[in-house]
């Protein structure tokens, strides 16, 4: 792994200490530049061409091939969206819901897959159960506990944005399986820095964006359908590009139902360069091994800080690449801004508390830079701002 070579790729790290991947990834250059001549390329030629909209399409499927070698999955189980939202949505608008029917999510679940359940709840009469996600281990048996004959679906994150803690999803899908309840997956946290299997997860679902830890452009979702699951599942978003247009209703048999209506092709295609970006890292196994030393090394110094409380559970239920710590005293916000007009690092305040820290390491990142971190909190720490 050429650090410094993909480092060069990465012009924000010119300068600044980029700890936010968690939110939105640096793009490499080379899936800038992707996307930029493939814009240029069909509009000079008339953007309503065909003929060269066809190679940026085959990208698009050079990319759906990329991603579901990594997932561990068929192209055919495997639609694009904008983001993890929207394939959240879609799920939720996939089910023929009726008042009474149950979701189970945790209190550790990001907007997008809370505001889908409670919109339902409102509209359809859905009751949403939420279990406390705490105890990342304590998760499969307080789902157990809770599923019942009306319990429609469960929903979880892979990782918890809030804390970065790895779930046991694999655990709580095989619970729903056995009851016959749907089981999603938010993987927005997880893929591109944890090696992800689907299959091995079992869920009916498994949603995810490109625009983090894939390093992809914003725009670039994804949503996974077991292909078990695959031929009930009808979306209620429905339009030209789900299948033929005829008499009766020929829906794809694939994944890609879900990409309807007219949209910005150059976009996933450069998803291509991402991967392949990720790919000259070494690979998830190489990257998930560089975080977690970045991670241990973090951890470290944060421990010897006073009145920091880490709040990223140690061992493998923290491997992602988050961690969230906690300041005694507050004023989070506060710091954010300190770290990076001082000590030019971007971090972002989150929760759980109003004053917890988020810190997204990815395999780019390096030991000066948590170092450059590590200086910038013990400054602020000693002169008690």
């Amino acid at each position: 792994m050429d650090i410094a070579a993909l480092r060069a790729e990465l012009r924000v790290l010119e300068h600044t200490a980029y700890f936010q991947t968690g939110t939105l990834g640096p793009v490499p250059l080379t899936a800038l530049r992707a996307a930029q001549a493939d814009l240029e390329r069909v509009n000079d030629a008339g953007p309503a061409h065909i003929p060269h909209r066809a190679p940026v399409m085959a990208r698009i499927e050079t990319a759906r091939g990329a991603l579901c070698r990594l997932l561990g999955c068929s192209p055919a189980a495997l639609g694009f969206t904008q983001n993890t939202t929207q394939a959240i949505n879609l799920v939720a608008l996939s089910v023929a819901w009726t008042p009474g029917d149950e979701v189970i999510i945790t209190d550790g679940e990001h907007g997008a897959n809370v505001q889908p359940w409670q919109r339902l709840a409102e509209r359809r009469g859905v009751r949403l159960r939420v279990l406390p996600a705490a105890d990342p281990e304590a998760v499969p048996a307080l789902v157990r506990a809770a599923l019942g004959p009306r319990t429609r679906l469960v929903s979880l994150s892979h990782v918890s944005h809030l804390t970065g803690a790895v779930l046991p999803v694999a655990a709580v899908c095989a619970l729903a399986q056995a009851r016959g309840v749907l089981s999603l997956v938010d993987g927005a946290q997880a893929v591109g820095v944890l090696p992800v299997q689907v299959a091995e997860i079992g869920c009916d679902f498994y949603a995810g964006s490109g625009h983090k830890w894939l390093l992809g452009l914003p725009g670039t979702g994804y949503l996974y359908v077991r292909p078990e699951t695959l031929p009930a599942f009808a979306p209620l978003w429905a339009g030209n590009g789900m299948g033929d247009i005829g008499d009766e209703r020929l829906w794809s048999a694939s994944a890609r139902k879900i990409e309807i209506g007219t949209r910005d092709i150059a976009i996933p295609a450069a998803l291509t360069e991402s991967l392949a970006f990720l790919q000259r890292a070494g690979g998830i196994a190489a990257i998930a091994a560089r975080v977690q030393g970045l991670r241990e090394l973090l951890h470290a110094g944060l421990a010897t800080l006073p009145g920091v409380q880490v709040l990223t559970p140690a061992g493998a239920s923290g491997a992602a690449g988050l961690t969230t710590f906690h300041l005694t005293g507050g004023r989070g916000p506060a710091l954010v801004d300190f770290l990076l007009d001082r000590h030019q690092v971007l971090v972002r305040q989150t929760g759980p508390t109003p004053d917890s820290i988020r810190v997204s390491t990815h395999f780019f990142n390096t030991e000066a830079e948590v170092h450059q971190l590590l200086r910038g909190l013990r400054e602020w720490l000693s002169a008690g701002f």
